[in-house]
């Protein structure tokens, strides 16, 4: 319980400032190198929610360091709150740096055909389901899907997943860290008065699962099955072979399997949900604007048959909430009644 020098409190001090330095600087090549070495393949087969290598790595050496840093500062005196946050903002840098790169590793989708079309204002395009003709020859299609981009094609369903589950488990390291500096160091716990430790790495995590999740939905519906919901939905009637539902199911059915097998459990209903509700945008953009189909009032039941298997699929195989899923769905009921009415009523003259 001897005073300590004034001097040698300054010089801890910088010793501190220094170290944290160099970490930076380690910091970033060691990063530079887990890429560098990541393939995005499970670790293990068995494990409930497979990460890639490099969060392991970075975490291990993480974890490696924070026990350093406590040695260091559970010696009298405590550290100066600035110098402590200075560790802490290595510790933050280096995990929002990994978010950042995981996140950025993933291919820019293009915009697709649903998409474009989706934005067009209204009026510049063609008139409204109630005012537009529905004869009973199609009219020529004029949209096509977009071709299959290389880089994409080589970055698969399982790669995303991984990708989201190590940004989920860096997050979880982030608090298991927190808490083990809260605990150790019960100074911190004092100068932060209840408020999150690392409130910018673990926000940084989320906002980069959140990137991710929107990544893989919009991936699996504008890209991968755009081009059947463009050029093989209804065209050019709900009578032609292949031209139902049922065949987009069966595209999704593989989907589906993906994510049980891979995907956290926690974020599952996030995929399933968001794949459900765009695939419901994707589906009234068909319904209600693409050209090249041709509806007459007797398919309104055919419609009616492809949406419940749609709801079928969602409740039983997804285990979605049905009520849910129902209600997702009930925009496409009305889209429906307009274009098979707006058909019948054309037929007619």
């Amino acid at each position: 319980n001897k005073p300590v020098l004034p001097e040698l409190e300054r010089l801890r001090e910088q010793m501190l400032d220094g170290w944290c330095a160099k970490l930076h600087e380690v910091s970033q090549a060691n990063l530079r190198s887990i890429f560098e070495h990541e393939k995005w393949v499970p670790l293990s087969d068995r494990a409930a929610q497979p990460v890639g290598a490099s969060v392991v790595d970075l975490f291990s050496q993480l974890d490696v360091v924070v026990g350093i840093f406590v040695a260091f500062a559970s010696t009298p005196p405590p550290l100066p709150p600035a110098s402590a946050q200075r560790f802490i903002d290595f510790v933050e840098t280096a995990a929002t740096q990994y978010c950042l790169r995981v996140v950025s590793g993933c291919h820019a989708l293009p915009e697709s055909v649903l998409q474009k079309v989706a934005a067009t204002p209204v009026g510049s395009h063609a008139t409204p389901p109630n005012k537009r003709r529905n004869t009973a020859t199609p009219q020529k299609r004029a949209v096509e899907a977009l071709p299959r981009m290389p880089q994409l094609e080589a970055q698969p369903l399982s790669e995303l997943l991984i990708r989201l589950n190590s940004v989920e488990s860096a997050g979880k390291h982030i608090r298991t860290l927190a808490a083990r500096l809260l605990r150790d160091l019960p100074e911190m716990a004092m100068h932060n008065a209840g408020a999150t430790l690392m409130p910018a790495a673990e926000q940084m995590c989320e906002t980069a699962c959140r990137d991710l999740l929107d990544h893989i939905i919009t991936r699996q519906v504008f890209y991968e099955l755009e081009p059947h919901l463009v050029s093989r939905l209804y065209v050019p009637s709900p009578h032609a072979e292949g031209a139902r539902i049922a065949s987009l199911v069966e595209q999704l059915r593989p989907v589906l399997a993906e994510v049980g097998r891979l995907a956290s459990s926690s974020r599952t209903q996030e995929l399933l949900m968001g794949f459900l509700g765009t695939l419901a945008r994707a589906l009234g953009v068909v319904l209600d604007q693409l050209p090249g189909r041709a509806f007459a009032a007797e398919d309104r039941a055919t419609l009616d048959e492809d949406f419940n298997l749609l709801r079928l699929f969602f409740c039983d195989d997804c285990e979605l909430d049905c009520e849910l899923v129902k209600r997702t769905l009930s925009s496409l009921e009305t889209l429906a009644d307009q274009r098979c009415r707006v058909g019948a009523s054309s037929s007619s003259h």
